[in-house]
């Protein structure tokens, strides 16, 4: 243990040394600063201008230059672009114009459901049962319905029961 301890001190004197002295390890140097944008006035590149033949000059003007059609062109391209821009826009507000009154066409349902629930518990809760029963069989000659009066029939295969005679007075069909 001992002597690791040694040899990895050894090595990190060894390297101390080596910065002391400006030694660097492997093949790359760093190189010097350089600054291109700061030359010497003498050695500063002057670009050379050069004769440009004329028919180069003619075609890259050709080149530069639009035509009637293509700007026409893209005259027609622009103008449908920003019309189609303009009708998604329309649409769009069209559709959260829509969302809009079925947001509030469902708040006024609510309400109004709201405020019919209401008024039917009100009513129910206002109705005597017994004093209707009282008035039905007292002032209008009901009878309290009972297990003989009762009949029970099958239902046929219609959706529809016909009448072809009249209940009689007393409640009891005979056979």
């Amino acid at each position: 243990m001992a002597g690791g301890r040694s040899r990895s001190n050894e090595r990190m004197q060894r390297q101390r040394m080596d910065d002391d002295q400006g030694y660097l390890h492997g093949n790359v140097v760093p190189l010097p600063d350089y600054h291109p944008e700061i030359l010497p006035e003498d050695k500063a590149v002057k670009p050379q201008k050069r004769r440009l033949d004329p028919q180069i000059k003619r075609n890259r003007r050709r080149a530069q230059s639009l035509n009637t059609g293509y700007s026409a062109y893209l005259l027609a391209v622009s103008i449908m672009v920003v019309a189609i821009c303009i009708f998604y826009l329309q649409l769009q507000s069209d559709n959260m114009r829509r969302v809009n009154h079925i947001a509030n066409l469902r708040n006024q349902l609510t309400e109004i459901t709201e405020i019919n629930n209401t008024a039917y518990q009100s009513v129910i809760r206002t109705i005597d049962l017994e004093y209707i029963r009282v008035i039905a069989t007292q002032e209008l000659g009901m009878v309290v319905a009972t297990s003989d009066l009762v009949i029970e029939y099958q239902n046929p295969s219609n959706s529809y029961v016909t009448m072809h005679n009249e209940i009689p007075t007393t409640g009891i069909i005979s056979p």
